[in-house]
């Protein structure tokens, strides 16, 4: 759909949305200080990627601990640059001055909680590859990689649905209005 038309209007931070953007910028930072003080410990070389089963395929230097970090704190800026201007996005419903609120702010929590999710999900990548790297054992934990893409993509699809729902929500209190008025 075409943004050019949609409504530009400033979404207010909850104290519930304030909460989890302070709780992604605190994640960060404590990423950040568990891979430095990880990296002394680490041996010469670490792995770098896994194969479908959670097992590791190829093997680095153990600088590269430092890139999903990086990419983390990347990912965690431009989503909070990105929600500044919810009105660029795209939506699944068409955006008009009545439904324009609530499907920012959907779009804006969905934000939140993907930041989240990712470092998560990274912090979880990272650690294992800390405990590999030291020789521990996690072969029994494969599964949780699977899991770690779902946390990802339910957040995803529960917004869908919200973004459908509200949607709807609105077109009935307008339709609602209109009778009741006219």
């Amino acid at each position: 759909m075409a943004t050019k038309n949609q409504p530009k209007i400033n979404i207010a931070l909850s104290s519930n949305q304030y909460f989890w953007e302070i709780f992604s910028f605190v994640l960060l930072i404590l990423y950040w200080l568990y891979i430095a003080l990880s990296f002394r410990s680490l041996p010469a070389t670490i792995p770098t990627h896994y194969n479908f089963n959670g097992e590791p395929d190829a093997f680095g230097s153990s600088g590269t601990i430092f890139l999903l970090p990086i990419i983390g704190t990347f990912i965690l800026l431009g989503f909070t640059a990105l929600s500044k201007i919810p009105h660029h996005f795209n939506y699944l419903v068409e955006i008009t001055k009545e439904n324009a609120e609530k499907q920012y702010s959907n779009a804006l929590t969905m934000l939140r909680f993907l930041k989240i999710a990712i470092l998560f999900v990274f912090i979880f990548i990272d650690y294992h590859t800390i405990q590999l790297a030291k020789k521990d054992d996690f072969s029994r934990q494969n599964w949780i990689f699977m899991i770690l893409l779902l946390i990802i993509f339910i957040p995803v699809i529960y917004y869908i649905f919200q973004s459908i729902r509200k949607n709807k929500e609105v077109r009935s209190w307008c339709i609602f209005k209109k009778t009741k008025t006219g």
